[in-house]
């Protein structure tokens, strides 16, 4: 028992594509050489400080001496009531 995969189409089975299209895909294209820059731009004040104030807030969070409050929880049971 041979069973037989999909088969290949044959050239004469192909679909046949425009005419224009195949001329602009035979032919190629004519571009213009550019030449690249690179740029590097510098951070502005305003980014250096924002990025500063962020790194002091992170090392005060990782800091061991936190001064925290003392805070009382207070429990409360929310019933629904009989008429509701």
């Amino acid at each position: 028992m041979a069973s037989e995969g999909p088969k290949s189409p044959t050239l004469a089975e192909l679909p046949k594509i425009p005419t224009e299209i195949a001329e602009g895909v035979t032919k190629g294209l004519d571009l213009k050489h550019v030449e690249t820059q690179e740029k590097n731009y510098l951070p502005s004040s305003k980014d250096v400080y924002s990025e500063k104030v962020d790194a002091e807030l992170k090392e005060e969070i990782k800091s061991p001496k936190l001064k925290l409050k003392h805070a009382d929880t207070i429990e409360k049971n929310v019933l629904p009531t009989p008429e509701g």
